[in-house]
């Protein structure tokens, strides 16, 4: 019986170090803000593959029809990185989860993530599942670093 209650209270004590999400109150306005945002992983495109990274500042304004955008860095895919200005949607469903539509500014999405977002810390932990080049197997990490939309902004690179 003792070794019961033990494993019973050992079991509870975990249960409650482990984070939880806030399943169930996720809304659009949690996803308010100016976020780093970074990616890695591999692009096909017929017989192309590479190891792609990409970088950037984006944000998120729920009030927005089109509620993302910003800029990134995409290296990889050339011998210098190429700057894209981004925008795009993000829908967030009541348990944390959603989707991101992201393409180049004033474009039509051309890549599609599932995302969830932990709200303790700020962060949406995203995959890609699909873009229009090709296949891709990537991972992404957008960490919130002001709760204003456009706080901060991804410089170009320089002119060479």
């Amino acid at each position: 019986m003792k070794r019961l209650v033990l494993a019973f209270f050992a079991t509870c004590t975990m249960m409650m170090a482990q984070p939880q999400m806030f399943y169930g109150r996720c809304t659009a306005d949690i996803l308010r803000g100016t976020y780093i945002a970074s990616y890695a992983g591999f692009i096909t495109s017929g017989p192309v593959s590479a190891y792609v990274t990409l970088f950037g500042v984006v944000w998120i304004d729920p009030g927005k029809e089109q509620n993302i955008g910003g800029a990134v860095t995409v290296t990889g895919l050339g011998p210098t990185p190429i700057f894209i200005p981004t925008s795009g949607k993000a829908v967030i469903n009541p348990d944390c989860t959603g989707t991101l539509s992201l393409g180049a500014a004033g474009g039509p999405p051309t890549e599609i993530d599932q995302f969830i977002y932990d709200i303790y810390s700020a962060t949406l932990v995203a995959t890609t599942v699909r873009i229009q080049a090709g296949s891709v197997a990537s991972l992404g990490t957008w960490k919130k670093i002001s709760l204003m939309p456009r706080d901060v902004t991804w410089p170009a690179p320089p002119a060479t």
